[in-house]
């Protein structure tokens, strides 16, 4: 039980399966029907939500698997970051009964509680497994449920316990205290309507929306230096500027390209690095009818990566050598 809605049951399958060392015969996944949200609607239409759990069904081949989980008195299994339960499948059989009679119900937890989180809460009441109930995106906060043997469960209580969970106030109820709580705060004390939590903002139409709880992670961000965005931004422009002559090449059009005639008076930078380093093809009548456009065929521009300082005694040296 308590398997996520859309967690792939194949995965948990092999899983049990490596457990037990048994092979599972037959399966068969067991999914509720989605539950209407009362006073809730989308432009006229009900709105639905899908249950947070399914069930799996499972035949094993051998007897061991059985007593894999009931002797050695294993009540769930944890996988990933959720918790599954594990119980008979017939429900009126007396294991079946003492998995599931007993139970704490634990309220106000913050919404991204996981079983780990309870665990000292779990050891300190004796609880064998715990589940979570579901939530909507209106949730300000949500509720568990501990299960315990019953030798461990205080028949005789009257009353619950409060404690502080993550600088928040969580409530400890015994499962058969038939108490009503606070579906903001989960306080036995009062209802919704009269909640008293002080963590809330006030929106236009004058209504109390109040915030939701979270464990605060403490994750840490990737964050990428202003360096290297400066370099990513220099190779997106390069890119940017290959796809044009891409685009210049399938639709046929040669851009016009920079007119090679080197004189004296020629800026540096079309003699340091020519736009062609080789002459090219059918090019030598053009050497023939006028020296005024020839190639500098022995020049090779350096690496775009490896920039390279030229002294003026350089440059006039290029200078002499093109004329």
């Amino acid at each position: 039980m308590d398997i996520p809605y859309n967690y792939d049951t194949s995965m948990l399958i092999k899983h049990l399966t490596v457990k037990t060392g048994s092979t599972i015969l037959d399966h068969k996944e067991i999914k509720k029907p989605p539950r209407k949200i009362p006073n809730r609607n989308n432009n006229g239409h009900p709105t639905f939500i899908k249950p947070a759990y399914k069930q799996l069904r499972v035949q094993f081949d051998k007897q061991s698997a059985y007593a894999y989980f009931m002797k050695e008195n294993y009540w769930s299994l944890e996988i990933e970051n959720f918790v599954v339960r594990i119980l008979l499948g017939n429900q009126d059989d007396s294991e079946y009964k003492k998995r599931t009679s007993k139970y704490f119900k634990i309220t106000g937890l913050p919404l991204n509680t996981t079983a780990a989180n309870l665990e000292p809460l779990i050891k300190h009441i004796y609880g064998r497994t715990c589940t979570f109930t579901q939530t909507t995106r209106y949730s300000t906060m949500k509720n568990a449920y501990i299960y315990v043997l019953p030798d461990n469960y205080p028949t005789n209580a009257t009353n619950g316990a409060s404690s502080q969970f993550e600088e928040y106030n969580l409530h400890i109820l015994p499962g058969h205290l038939s108490i009503k709580t606070c579906n903001t705060c989960g306080s036995p004390l009062h209802e919704s309507k009269d909640c008293d939590d002080k963590h809330f903002k006030i929106n236009q139409y004058n209504h109390k929306i109040f915030d939701k709880r979270f464990i605060n992670r403490n994750e840490e961000k990737i964050t990428i230096s202003k360096n290297h965005k400066n370099r990513y931004n220099h190779v997106i422009s390069l890119n940017t500027n290959k796809n044009s002559n891409k685009m210049f090449q399938k639709s046929g059009f040669t851009p016009s390209q920079p007119n090679h005639q080197h004189t004296k008076d020629a800026q540096s930078g079309s003699l340091l690095y020519p736009h062609q380093s080789k002459q090219p093809y059918n090019n030598k009548d053009r050497y023939n009818n006028n020296n005024k456009y020839r190639y500098d065929t022995l020049y090779n521009p350096p690496p775009l990566n490896h920039p390279q300082n030229f002294t003026n005694d350089t440059t006039d040296q290029r200078i002499t050598q093109l004329e």
